[in-house]
């Protein structure tokens, strides 16, 4: 089976395309992206994916130290209007559990610095509150799921699901 991902120029982690269209998100069990990534070096994750493996790729750098961007596909977002977009951390009272829901609004393509904004007091929650286990979900592009599953990495939640 070929692989889901490859490492272009020594500092990309780029998606390729299933034959069918589809990689099963088991896949990461054989085909773990664990390439040599060390702190400090900025990686570039690209291609066309699912969002759980922008998130594992951007936990896979966090995990490392090093720091990275995401390249989606097509002409990057130039609205700054968050109207119909939310994005809420629930902890699950009595367990070390917690869902994060991300809703970009539809048909709205947000500028990255907007994506930000709306994620920033989330992700900052996030700091410290001792979750072992985090739940990504909702509508949302690639970047959003890395900047997510990142910052989970950096707060030691051991197991993050999309």
């Amino acid at each position: 089976m070929a692989g889901w991902f490859n490492v272009v120029n020594g500092n990309e982690i780029q998606f390729v395309p299933s034959t069918d269209r589809y990689w099963p998100a088991d896949i990461v069990q054989s085909q773990p992206v664990s390439v040599a990534i060390g702190p400090g070096v900025s990686w570039r994750i690209t291609g066309p994916g699912a969002m759980w493996m922008y998130a594992h790729a951007a936990a896979a750098v966090a995990a490392s130290g090093g720091t990275f961007e995401v390249q989606l596909a097509g002409a990057p977002g130039t609205s700054w209007d968050l109207t119909g977009s939310n994005c809420q951390l629930r902890p699950i009272p009595g367990s070390p559990c917690g869902v994060l829901e991300i809703e970009l609004a539809v048909g709205n393509r947000l500028h990255d610095a907007a994506i930000d904004r709306l994620l920033a007091p989330v992700l900052t929650q996030l700091d410290g509150c001792g979750l072992a286990e985090l739940c990504i979900t909702g509508r949302a592009n690639g970047r959003a799921y890395a900047l997510a599953a990142a910052r989970a990495v950096q707060n030691q939640v051991r197991r993050i699901m999309c």
